[in-house]
């Protein structure tokens, strides 16, 4: 499935698409400033493993701690809730 969504005026059906595969374990792409960018929910085990095996498709080990995942925060907040300990140096 291809989406285009206007990031000016965005449909709340076409975001709720979006939505809908996260929530059941999908793997979408989205553009960033460069280049495209795959995601996925960090709360899925089983689109986490498809995203680590797309990223690895020359490599089938599975995870490969090397090939590290990244993920998307809205606000610091939300960072100090997936991490410990991080120093207030480091957040400014």
């Amino acid at each position: 499935m291809l989406l285009s969504i206007n990031p000016i005026n965005p449909q709340a059906r076409l975001i709720q698409q979006v939505v809908d595969v996260l929530n059941n374990d999908g793997v979408i792409i989205y553009p960033t400033d460069t280049v495209y960018g795959l995601g996925c929910s960090i709360f899925s085990k089983k689109a986490m493993k498809r995203l680590q095996h797309i990223k690895n498709s020359n490599d089938h080990s599975g995870m490969n701690p090397k090939k590290p995942l990244t993920f998307i925060c809205a606000n610091q907040t939300e960072v100090q809730e997936y991490t410990q300990g991080i120093p207030t140096q480091v957040f400014k």
